[in-house]
């Protein structure tokens, strides 16, 4: 009788260890989040994670000094984003040689989402026109575009972006969305 008492013991020991609570990840930072997920490859290199938090990696001191607008920019005029998407595939089967056209709705539909550089806070937005291009006039500043990822279907992988804007110079930045049409 004792050993059988043992085995039972021994064995709930064992199935008792297998249940451990899972472990739940404390995300703070970009590091923190660049352990466990992708980082997305922009400049400066990006994370979010899957409750859609965004982290940008901190520039270093020389990264920062690169990046200062030439003096001789007077700081207080703004700057322009322009761009052009394309989005494809448009047809389930597309040949080279014979792409589908592209209809206007395919671009009017989809947006351009202008946040600060925290990824989070609304600064601006606007539609891609019929042709896939787009022009945003914003102060001098740090900023992050995404395209907008409600009512329409396809991801870009080239957002989202960080990028800055200088005064009185035009930043081009241009994207694609894949449809997911196969």
């Amino acid at each position: 009788m004792f050993k059988y008492l043992m085995l039972i013991c021994l064995i709930a020991t064992l199935f008792g260890a297998g249940c451990a609570k899972p472990q739940v990840l404390t995300i703070n930072n970009f590091e923190d989040c660049a352990k466990y997920y992708p980082v997305m490859e922009s400049y400066p290199e990006q994370c979010r994670t899957p409750d859609g938090r965004l982290f940008v990696r901190p520039l270093t001191d020389e990264e920062k000094e690169k990046t200062k607008p030439p003096e001789n920019l007077e700081l207080s005029t703004m700057g322009v984003l322009t761009g052009k998407v394309t989005v494809g595939p448009i047809c389930p089967v597309e040949r080279i040689d014979q792409p589908c056209p592209v209809p206007p709705e395919a671009y009017t539909s989809r947006e351009l989402i202008i946040y600060k550089v925290d990824g989070k806070t609304f600064i601006t937005s606007t539609h891609f026109k019929s042709d896939g291009t787009y022009s945003i006039t914003l102060p001098p500043s740090n900023y992050v575009a995404d395209v907008s990822r409600t009512g329409t279907f396809g991801s870009s992988k080239d957002t989202p972006h960080a990028f800055r804007i200088y005064s009185s110079v035009t930043t081009t930045f241009n994207l694609s969305i894949d449809t997911g049409i196969r």
